[in-house]
C-alpha cells in the first residue's frame, strides 16, 4: 500500500499535468521492430530498454548476464531470456520438505551487444528462438520485468489514498485512464 506520507503532496504544481508524457511504451499501435545484428544505440541502457519493449510486445522478460569492463569502461553485455539456464542443484536442500518449482528451462534466446570503435553500442549477435511457448502479448504486463509504477501513477494513488479510495479502486481508475490493465504498467499487489 501507497501511504499518503511517501510523496510530498502539498508542493505538486497541476497546472503543468497537460504537459507530462505518460504515453506508454506498451501501448498497442507502437510498432515492432525487431532487433538485428549491426543495430546502434548511444548506451547500453538504451539498448536494453529497447529489447525490453520488443521483448514486452513477444510475451517474455529478459535479465542482464555477463557484463564485462575493460578499465572501469562497460564493452559488453549479454541480455537473455528470463528463463535462460537451470537451477543447479544444493545439496544443502537434498532434505527439505519443500522446494520451488523448476520455472527455467534453459533457453538460448538472447542479445549481446558490444561497444564500438566509435563508442556507440552494437548489436553483435541475436538470437530469437525459445526453449519454451511464450505468453501471449496480452499476459506480459504480468511478467515481474514488465511492471513499474510511475511518478505520476504514484502521486495520483498518494492523492487518492488520502481521501480514502481503496486500493481496488485506484487501480480500477488507473487501468480505465491508461485504456486497459495490459498497458497500466503494474498489478494490484505492486500498489
Amino acid at each position: 500500500m501507497i501511504l499518503a506520507h511517501d510523496v510530498d503532496t502539498e508542493n505538486v504544481q497541476f497546472e503543468d499535468m497537460d504537459d507530462l508524457n505518460v504515453e506508454s511504451p506498451r501501448s498497442p499501435d507502437k510498432q515492432l521492430i525487431k532487433p538485428t545484428v549491426g543495430m546502434q544505440f548511444d548506451t547500453f541502457d538504451e539498448a536494453f530498454n529497447f529489447y525490453n519493449s520488443y521483448t514486452f510486445k513477444k510475451g517474455f522478460s529478459i535479465r542482464r548476464d555477463g557484463i564485462h569492463t575493460k578499465g572501469g569502461v562497460k564493452v559488453n553485455q549479454l541480455f537473455v531470456c528470463g528463463k535462460e539456464d537451470k537451477k543447479q542443484y544444493d545439496k544443502r536442500r537434498a532434505n527439505s520438505t519443500f522446494s520451488r518449482a523448476q520455472t527455467r528451462c534453459e533457453c538460448e534466446a538472447k542479445m549481446y551487444v558490444r561497444l564500438n570503435d566509435i563508442g556507440k553500442v552494437e548489436v553483435k549477435s541475436f538470437i530469437e528462438e525459445h526453449a519454451h511457448k511464450c505468453i501471449t502479448p496480452r499476459k506480459a504486463h504480468m511478467l515481474r520485468l514488465h511492471q513499474s509504477l510511475s511518478k505520476v501513477q504514484v502521486a495520483q494513488a498518494n492523492f487518492a489514498d488520502a481521501v480514502g479510495i481503496t486500493p481496488k479502486a485506484i487501480v480500477d481508475f488507473q487501468s480505465r485512464q491508461a485504456g486497459g490493465r495490459e498497458i497500466l504498467g503494474y498489478i494490484n499487489m505492486d500498489l
